[in-house]
């Protein structure tokens, strides 16, 4: 009878806190971004193309899993220091015994081990002797524990995004969050490339 009446107590209390803190989140504002924004046509021949991908990639937070430069393919990796700067989740706010405000992305890294996982295939074709094309697709994934509540994963590729329907700490009601790459590190390699003259 005891253990019973701690049992009841702990799911008041439980109860009680969770009613003291309330959230309100806002979705990422999605841009259509066409296929052809992951494309770009260099005015070098595809050696000195190439020789500059291999250059920036060597000097940046990029690592290089793969390349090889017959079919012009590289793959690399990259987002598991700092995920809100590649992928975002809207506008998170939560009021009461947890406060946070800020992007639902840095609130899953600093509350709920969230880490994301991202590739990137980058492809250097030649475009007869003067020009050439490089193209890029990264693929995210997502990952994170809301603490008392459960596990969720987001997976897309560039220009998409992916949905779940999350039991937030604020509420048993949950919210529809939308996880979108903000395409920085996309435009950073065909930006940096672009610019290799």
């Amino acid at each position: 009878m005891h253990q019973l009446h701690i049992d009841i107590l702990s799911i008041i209390v439980m109860t009680t806190c969770l009613g003291c803190t309330s959230g309100r989140y806002i979705a990422p504002h999605i841009d259509q971004t066409s296929a052809n924004a992951f494309n770009r046509t260099i005015d070098l021949p595809f050696d000195s193309t190439w020789n500059n991908l291999i250059q920036y990639l060597s000097s940046s937070s990029f690592y290089i899993d793969h390349s090889e430069k017959a079919s012009g393919l590289v793959i690399v990796s990259f987002g598991s220091l700092y995920p809100g700067q590649y992928v975002t989740g809207g506008h998170w706010e939560l009021k009461g015994n947890v406060e946070f405000s800020g992007d639902y992305v840095d609130y899953l890294v600093q509350r709920a081990d969230g880490n994301l996982q991202a590739s990137m295939n980058i492809v250097v074709l030649p475009l007869g002797l003067q020009k050439s094309k490089i193209s890029v697709n990264a693929s995210y994934f997502l990952s994170a524990t809301i603490p008392d509540r459960a596990s969720y994963s987001w997976s897309f590729d560039s220009g998409s995004i992916d949905i779940k329907f999350v039991y937030n700490v604020s509420s048993a009601k949950g919210d529809s969050v939308t996880i979108a790459p903000t395409h920085k590190a996309e435009f950073a390699i065909l930006e940096a490339v672009s610019e290799a003259h």
